[in-house]
């Protein structure tokens, strides 16, 4: 996975928002960019949905926020001020995932 998954962040207003499957490509709506996604996005959205077997919104935000956490370490780790030890960084990030 090497760009990142966009999420309904707008559309999930309560928690029977996250029991409902993907939301159809024009409910998809992106605020910050203020515009519908993409139909490539859209198929990746699909794509990332199938692949790891979500039955519903709250199983694909725990793969969106894994995927989250582990693209922040990599540019934690890639930064010139190397706030962390490579080991310590992943231990935190690993241990916000649990």
């Amino acid at each position: 996975m090497c760009r990142s998954i966009l999420f309904p962040h707008d559309q999930l207003l309560n928690e029977i928002d996250l029991l409902k499957g993907l939301p159809i490509k024009e409910e998809f709506y992106v605020k910050n960019s203020d515009c519908l996604i993409t139909d490539q996005e859209y198929s990746d959205a699909e794509l990332i949905f199938k692949h790891f077997n979500c039955k519903n919104m709250n199983e694909y935000s725990l793969v969106f926020l894994k995927a989250s956490i582990f693209q922040l370490s990599e540019v934690i780790l890639q930064s010139p001020f190397k706030i962390f030890d490579y080991v310590y960084c992943i231990q935190i990030l690993w241990e916000a995932m649990q």
